[in-house]
């Protein structure tokens, strides 16, 4: 179990690049809980750390819309076997 690795709540300044956002927040919870932090927002502000922002480029801007109204058509076409797929037992 990757929860039960006996590895301690995150500390500013610690590589989290490798660990999954699950279990970052599962350690950002238990630090609330133990009082760590006050609330999950002043948790997640102390992990984590900006390594990198991306941009998008204005020029491709018409090609991101056709894209994304792609996505989002292919998305609720594939919603009804998606939802069958969950109801298999």
């Amino acid at each position: 179990m990757v929860a039960d690795q006996g590895r301690h709540l995150p500390e500013e300044g610690d590589d989290l690049r490798d660990l999954r956002g699950g279990i970052l927040g599962s350690a950002v919870l238990a630090g609330v809980g133990a009082g760590v932090y006050a609330d999950p927002a002043s948790g997640i502000e102390h992990c984590l750390r900006v390594a990198k922002e991306f941009e998008p480029r204005a020029e491709w801007r018409d090609r991101y819309n056709v894209m994304f109204r792609l996505f989002k058509e292919l998305h609720d076409l594939l919603q009804s076997p998606y939802n069958q797929l969950a109801r298999i037992p």
